[in-house]
């Protein structure tokens, strides 16, 4: 846990570096608003949970050549139960951090993939079985640190307007072998599996 933390603040350090160089030197940088659907891994149906994501990204490099990007995100993840009791919603609640290197496919569209780092701020775990309820916060109980891999592609609308489609595979679990969540997942873990569609502004 030590090693994830500072594995954390040492990339976070170099993401907030690069980004207030960005902010001098950007090629382009703006804002996204978007629609993440998560889940979590190793459950027994895919659980989808529909939440909201909204940051700022900035650019380094032109779209003819490969370039480098980073964003700072706000994004709720999580997984949810449809129509079916027991209930087990996770609402999770995240600042992410990605780092991606990309390059120009074709006319206006550009390919990316990195790697993002995220500090859990919230979370709330809801559970229902036979009518009676019990919601309560769980960021005490959760690994404080994640990290996943991404893939994503977009296309610019217009010279100041592009729409993205991304996939985040986590590769950190939610809670140790030993917790509580994995326990009652036939011990298997958790981790946060999340796909994000969103539209982008460039300020510049």
């Amino acid at each position: 846990m030590k090693k994830l933390s500072f594995l954390f603040c040492f990339i976070s350090t170099t993401i907030f570096f690069n980004l207030e160089v960005q902010a001098q030197e950007a090629q382009s940088f703006g804002f996204k608003v978007g629609v993440a659907v998560g889940t979590l891994s190793h459950q027994p149906s895919l659980n989808p949970q529909p939440g909201l994501q909204v940051g700022a990204f900035a650019k380094l490099g032109g779209r003819d050549r490969p370039f480098f990007k980073g964003e700072a995100l706000f994004t709720q993840k999580g997984s949810r139960t449809w129509g079916s009791d027991p209930t087990d919603n996770f609402r999770l609640y995240y600042f992410d951090l990605p780092l991606m290197l990309g390059t120009d496919l074709y006319k206006g569209v550009t390919v990316t993939a990195g790697i993002q780092p995220s500090l859990l701020l919230a979370g709330t775990h809801r559970s229902e079985e036979n009518g009676n309820t019990n919601s309560r916060g769980i960021r005490s109980d959760l690994q404080k640190f994640d990290y996943s891999l991404l893939v994503g592609a977009e296309y610019f609308v217009r010279e100041n307007m592009l729409v993205g489609l991304r996939y985040n595979h986590g590769f950190v679990p939610i809670q140790s072998l030993r917790g509580q969540f994995t326990i009652n997942n036939q011990g298997r873990t958790l981790a946060n599996h999340v796909v994000t569609a969103y539209l982008g502004f460039v300020l510049r």
